[in-house]
């Protein structure tokens, strides 16, 4: 992965099972730190869900609330519903909007 970019990356190939597809999505984070999505199931569109990694927990300057009340964590294309926060670095994520 080049420093800096975001998008999809191809994991090696001894991890490559952790994640749908074989790919990490990376992110930034409000204070643009990367962040790791590691697919678990990809429907129809953009939908999916997955495991959210951050260096470090997420502030409250970096969740929104979505139009139905939802905390998310915002995102170029798409904003990812944090449906439970798993341990200090990781959150269970979704996104069900296509």
């Amino acid at each position: 992965m080049k420093a800096g970019k975001v998008g999809d990356f191809d994991l090696p190939a001894d991890v490559a099972n952790t994640s749908f597809g074989g790919t990490v999505f990376m992110a930034r984070t409000g204070s643009n730190e990367l962040a790791g999505v590691f697919k678990t199931w990809v429907g129809k569109g953009r939908n999916l869900e997955g495991y959210l990694y951050v260096a470090r927990p997420l502030t409250n300057g970096e969740v929104e609330r979505d139009v139905y009340g939802n905390q998310v964590f915002p995102g170029d294309e798409i904003d990812l519903v944090l449906e439970e926060q798993l341990g200090a670095n990781w959150y269970r994520v979704s996104y069900r909007l296509d």
